[in-house]
């Protein structure tokens, strides 16, 4: 008998055990573990919540999660391969901002300048420039807006440069000091039409200014209730002319109204524009049906020796859900005195009405401030409580898989806690059935999206 090489024997050996472990792995695919953490208060508040979350991996495998809280909490695990799930639908009906006037001009300096570095100040070639809106559908079709745009007119700041740098046919460009303008607008679609609003440059930034001192801003701005006819038909890119203002709102630098967002009521067929006026909150309540104004009504205050930081907004049932960030007026990096404002308002009898609030960040225990940011569909209300949901940044940052959570009523907070899982610890080896076997990390792993519900 010839004898057998070690190097084969060990080989053979290291093929088996490869073989064992990865088999044992895919069996552990679908058998993730859940742990929550209470941080602060008693789980038993989050009784009759529920959460069905999606998690992703670089577009392979998908897990869906749900999560529900009875005396505890339980979570329900099946995994399924991507390519059972993926729709490929990621666009919204929406109206979007797509870039600025800035970059056209710059094209020009683009062609003529030669190879190498060049700084220029943006303000010698264009002293104002516009945004460039387009409207995408969820069927992956989007028109840019053609014609005169006259919504946004916003004057170049004197400290704007562009820093270019060019090599034969290819550039780069850094551009410093341009007032940056949030790129989604809120928009829904509501028969023919598709409503939006522009919020205020100041409100669409707020710190996010750059360098830009927020008191040299100069700009004019055309918003409101605006629409546009959604013609799925449609062939060409959508004319500004197209445009009708249903509630105009003329804003500038000066103005003491600001646009903080819209949203649509869909029980009611009612649309919410909230504003901040003079640091008071304001509910606009709209009929689409008869293209009139019900209502404008004082819904909320932010404190006179305080600013608004940002709020966003859900819509819910009858509901309109806002959170807050208000702080001094005078802000750093390293500032902790802010505080965080959720309410709930009922859209009911063509009235706007406060149900609940909680200006709540002082009653959480300290160490966990920093950490704590809330999703912006991270809001619910049910059972006379409002529920807060964000993502659990205190270890591994934004991919991280575990979530904090927080139920509260009027006076404190019932319940605050972290929801986290096996995802960050385990590999997963799976097959698609038309990929090659995959190993995945659980460093890849990502919260694609949470949704909340309550029985």
């Amino acid at each position: 008998m010839r004898n057998i090489p070690i190097w084969f024997v060990i080989f053979l050996g290291l093929t088996l055990y490869c073989v064992i472990a990865l088999g044992s792995i895919y069996d552990e695919k679908d058998k993730i573990t859940f742990m929550e953490e209470t941080l602060q208060g008693d789980i038993m508040a989050m009784d009759g919540l529920e959460l069905d979350i999606d998690y992703c991996d670089y577009n392979y495998l998908w897990w869906d999660i749900n999560v529900s809280y009875s005396q505890g909490m339980e979570a329900d695990v099946s995994f399924k391969p991507l390519y059972e799930r993926y729709s490929g639908n990621t666009i919204k009906n929406q109206v979007i901002i797509v870039g600025d006037s800035v970059y056209d001009e710059l094209n020009k300096v683009f062609e003529e300048m030669g190879n190498g570095i060049k700084e220029i100040k943006i303000s010698d070639y264009i002293s104002y420039m516009s945004m460039n809106f387009a409207v995408s559908f969820d069927d992956f079709r989007r028109y840019e807006f053609e014609g005169d745009n006259d919504l946004y007119k916003i004057k170049v700041p004197e400290s704007a440069v562009a820093i270019i740098e060019k090599e034969h046919n290819s550039y780069g460009v850094e551009i410093r000091d341009i007032p940056y303008v949030g790129r989604d607008l809120p928009s829904v679609v509501i028969g023919d039409r598709m409503y939006f609003t522009i919020p205020n440059l100041d409100m669409a930034n707020m710190a996010l200014y750059q360098g830009i001192d927020s008191n040299d801003l100069e700009y004019e701005l055309k918003s409101g209730i605006l629409s546009i006819p959604v013609d799925k038909n449609k062939k060409d890119d959508i004319s500004y002319n197209e445009i009708k203002a249903h509630y105009p709102l003329e804003l500038n630098q000066d103005s003491n109204q600001y646009i903080i967002g819209m949203e649509y009521i869909t029980e009611e067929g009612l649309i919410v524009l909230v504003t901040l006026e003079d640091n008071k909150i304001y509910g606009h309540l709209f009929d689409p049906s008869r293209d009139s104004l019900i209502i404008k009504k004082e819904i909320s205050q932010i404190p006179e020796d305080k600013m608004l930081r940002y709020a966003f907004m859900n819509s819910q049932d009858n509901y309109l859900l806002v959170h807050y960030k208000y702080g001094k007026e005078v802000q750093s990096f390293e500032e902790v005195d802010y505080n965080y404002l959720v309410e709930t308002y009922e859209i009911k009898n063509n009235d706007i009405v406060k149900i609940m609030g909680n200006d709540y960040l002082n009653k959480l225990d300290s160490k966990y401030k920093e950490y704590w940011y809330v999703d912006f569909n991270g809001l619910y209300y049910a059972d006379n409580k409002m529920y807060l949901v964000g993502r659990d940044q205190r270890g591994v940052g934004e991919a991280n898989t575990g979530l904090l959570l927080m139920g509260l009523n009027n006076e404190d907070i019932l319940y605050f806690g972290s929801l986290n899982n096996s995802m960050m610890e385990d590999y997963t080896i799976a097959t698609t059935s038309i990929d090659e076997p995959l190993l995945v990390r659980g460093m890849d792993r990502t919260i694609e999206s949470f949704n909340i519900g309550f029985r």
